[in-house]
């Protein structure tokens, strides 16, 4: 399993499905989130300057993800972290996490946030 650094377009419908799993995992209401517009536009929200987005790749197929997105020029919000029940269990988050937290601190990022709920 590898972790690499999303490449738009070519992994937009993969990540789209993988992103809509994890919506549906967690069972909520996205739309104040405009998560049907984010979807649409995810490989410019999660493009630079703006974000970048990772994910795990396993063979051919993608079976995690996370990303960020700008929000001040020292604060950047963690989006989308997930893992497919399969893989869970392999320290992928935590590897999606450092990878994050490493290139966020070279573009100057002091901040990491993020919203949580129960699931």
């Amino acid at each position: 399993m590898q972790v690499r650094q999303a490449q738009f377009p070519a992994d937009t419908p993969a990540i789209v499905a993988l992103v809509r799993e994890y919506a549906a995992w967690l069972n909520m209401d996205m739309s104040l989130q405009n998560f049907e517009q984010e979807m649409a536009q995810i490989g410019s929200v999660y493009s630079l300057p703006g974000g970048l987005f990772w994910v795990v790749q396993a063979g051919t197929q993608l079976v995690g993800c996370v990303g960020f997105k700008h929000l001040d020029t020292a604060t950047a919000e963690v989006k989308r972290l997930y893992v497919q029940s399969a893989f869970r269990g392999h320290k992928l988050g935590e590897q999606l996490m450092q990878v994050l937290a490493g290139t966020t601190r070279q573009l100057g990022y002091q901040r990491l946030v993020l919203d949580t709920v129960p699931q």
